[in-house]
């Protein structure tokens, strides 16, 4: 069966957006990891891999840094996800060869909920567990978003220390803290929409007619953007120096669609990192935790529903609050974008070393930054599938 041939296929191979909205969700081809199977549905079944590629290397990275005594229970219980995962991927090749789509659904969240990934803080900066945006890729969007007519509504938000975050992530952002560390006791208190004090959340809206261009592995141009994004002010002003944060995200819904064909984009409330960050002349970036999903019939199981992807994007603040540009050019690496670990740039990019089973699961004798088992694996896999990586 060919990519190109056959109502299924069309909808899956045949055209680019939907190799655009899979790409974004985690389950399609991402920046230069190009795939090469003999259908449209193999495809798309080696495509999952490059997610579980980056897992395996992640779980093994993680399991070499426990104690030797934790080790080999660690390495049971990520081996037994690796299978658990590659059954759920040969699954939904099935499901797709025979256009089931709720069996289909069903494999992909199957995949998901195995891992679950989600951004996390490393080392101070917020790194997705998803892949995504590679240093390849990039993004072209340009538009002003302007104050909505609307008034701005009161919201609740919670204090937790010296951060300010949506009520429904105070318990995460309250884990965080150094005090909830050391003492187990964390300062947070709630600022009620219905008080004198309380927080005004202000909506800005995308105008009409904005369009995305983009590259994932090839050039996609002309996917409309529509959509609203709303902050609430933290601080007076901007920073005299630096660059510090000065508002809060309250909601973000962003729809990328083509063909009939879309993808909804929105704030993950519960993430204790959403924010808004300038300098003094009001040059920042706005970092959201977006939850992907569609309801288009022709992605449905290749979409993540329900997976979250950190994005950073370029802001330019007007020092009156009046409008909020949104603002990335080809010129910026798309890993910027969605920040991630060098590692995971390596698996991105189809780095794989060793052909042959180490004797030393931690070791990492090709040097390519990813310990040997993992390699192994993931060739094992791709072996196994049918599937190459070519930069």
């Amino acid at each position: 069966m060919s990519c190109y041939r056959g109502q299924w296929c069309r909808a899956f191979g045949g055209l680019s957006i939907v190799r655009i909205l899979v790409a974004v969700s985690g389950f399609g081809m991402m920046g230069g990891f190009v795939l090469r199977a003999q259908s449209c549905c193999e495809k798309k079944a080696c495509s999952q891999i490059q997610l579980l590629a980056n897992r395996i290397a992640q779980g093994t990275a993680s399991c070499c840094n426990k104690p030797a005594s934790e080790q080999s229970a660690c390495f049971t219980e990520l081996d037994s996800k690796v299978q658990s995962s590659h059954d759920a991927i040969l699954a939904a090749q099935i499901a797709c060869d025979n256009a089931d789509d709720e069996l289909l659904r069903d494999a992909i969240k199957r995949l998901h909920d195995i891992w679950q990934p989600k951004p996390k803080p490393v080392g101070g900066v917020i790194l997705n567990e998803m892949v995504a945006l590679g240093r390849n890729d990039w993004l072209h969007l340009d538009a002003m978003l302007a104050r909505s007519n609307a008034a701005c509504v009161p919201v609740t938000v919670a204090i937790v220390g010296e951060q300010v975050v949506n009520a429904e992530a105070t318990g995460s952002a309250s884990e965080e803290t150094v005090e909830a560390v050391v003492t187990g006791e964390v300062p947070a208190t709630v600022v009620s929409a219905t008080g004198n004090q309380a927080f005004q959340s202000c909506e800005y809206l995308i105008p009409s007619g904005t369009t995305l261009d983009m590259r994932f592995g090839e050039e996609i141009s002309g996917l409309s953007v529509s959509g609203s994004i709303a902050v609430a002010r933290t601080v007076p002003g901007f920073p005299s120096s630096g660059i510090a944060t000065v508002a809060l995200p309250t909601n973000v819904s962003f729809t990328i669609s083509k063909w009939g064909q879309t993808l909804k984009m929105d704030l993950d409330k519960t993430f204790a990192h959403n924010k808004l960050e300038v300098d003094a002349d009001g040059s920042g970036t706005l970092g959201v935790a977006l939850t992907l999903s569609s309801n288009s019939s022709n992605l449905i199981g290749f979409v993540q529903i329900g997976s979250i992807i950190y994005f950073t994007f370029p802001v330019q603040v007007a020092a009156d609050w009046s409008t909020i540009r949104l603002h990335a050019d080809p010129t910026v690496p798309g890993n910027h974008i969605t920040p991630m670990s060098d590692m995971m740039l390596e698996v991105l990019e189809g780095e794989y070393g060793l052909a042959s089973l180490p004797t030393d699961r931690c070791a990492d004798e090709d040097g390519n930054g990813i310990r040997d088992s993992a390699d192994e694996q993931i060739n094992a896999m791709n072996k196994i599938l049918g599937c190459k990586a070519n930069n």
